[in-house]
């Protein structure tokens, strides 16, 4: 995960901003959700807070009038973050999606 880390944040990252597939972003937002579990569990702290706050500017919260769906899922999955801090475990779904791949 220390290699990997940095292309998987700007694979999300850029994939999110250029596309509006619904798929694209659903697939983006759950590398989101793997990546920011893993990085907890693992106590990579910086490396977390990186993929939190790169989701984070997706919300679009500062400029509503430019808002999609795909802000809105993204502010859905921000929120999930704020409160799966306290459960750390590493979701099933994102075990499985490592598992596949």
């Amino acid at each position: 995960m220390e290699v990997c880390w940095g292309p998987m944040l700007a694979a999300f990252s850029v994939t999110l901003d250029k596309n509006d597939d619904k798929l694209a972003t659903m697939q983006c937002l759950q590398g989101f959700r793997c990546a920011v579990h893993v990085t907890a569990v693992l106590g990579m702290q910086t490396e977390r807070d990186a993929f939190v706050t790169s989701l984070a500017k997706f919300t679009y919260l500062h400029c509503a009038a430019d808002m999609k769906q795909k802000n809105v899922d993204a502010m859905k999955v921000n929120v999930i973050f704020k409160f799966s801090f306290l459960f750390l475990p590493i979701e099933e779904d994102c075990l499985n999606s490592i598992n596949a791949g």
